[in-house]
């Protein structure tokens, strides 16, 4: 009885730190971007994270200050973020005008 209610409760500890994980700056896919443009990837789990959020994170790590940035590539499978924040979202950094 006490075993089953153990177990329980660290499968809903495991499912709670999962969901906690914030978004980070991870490594770019190996895929070719256009010539001159920075990418800056962020590993992120979807039912935690707002898009507003990855879009201020992303922007952030502009090298040229006041950057916007636009969507460019997604995955969610053989990337270089860990398994409880196993979605990967990359961005192109636009200059400002």
């Amino acid at each position: 009885m006490y075993r089953n209610l153990n177990m329980i409760f660290v499968a809903a500890v495991l499912f709670v730190a999962g969901c906690a994980e914030r978004p980070f700056i991870t490594g770019n896919p190996n895929i070719p971007a256009p010539d001159g443009v920075q990418v800056v990837s962020l590993c992120y789990h979807a039912n935690a994270t707002t898009r507003e959020e990855l879009v201020s994170l992303a922007a952030k790590e502009c090298e040229v200050e006041g950057s916007g940035v636009e969507f460019w590539h997604h995955d969610k499978t053989f990337n270089s973020c860990p398994i409880l924040a196993k979605t990967r979202v990359s961005f192109h950094c636009v200059l400002p005008k």
